[in-house]
């Protein structure tokens, strides 16, 4: 982690695809200043795993003075009687 920045931001809130696709004007993601403040701030430690609903609005705040290196992945739950199922 970063010394400053690197920040997990999460909202309560979803979108739609149509929603979300229209807020971000053909960038990657929306931009965060045009967002409220976020719901939650996750200042992770260095082997910390972060489990999330990323269908919730959620973004990195900036890393400064040194990169932020993350892995992500899903994971599917289909059942009480199916195994949890990953991808990336």
């Amino acid at each position: 982690m970063p010394e400053q920045g690197g920040e997990l931001l999460m909202w309560h809130q979803t979108l739609s695809v149509a929603e979300f696709d229209a807020r971000r004007q053909g960038a990657y993601g929306i931009d965060v200043a045009s967002l409220p403040p976020p719901d939650v701030v996750v200042t992770p430690s260095v082997g910390d795993l972060l489990i999330f609903d990323a269908r919730r609005l959620h973004a990195v705040s900036a890393p400064q003075g040194q990169a932020r290196l993350a892995l992500s992945f899903f994971v599917g739950y289909r059942g009480d009687d199916e195994p949890l199922t990953c991808w990336s």
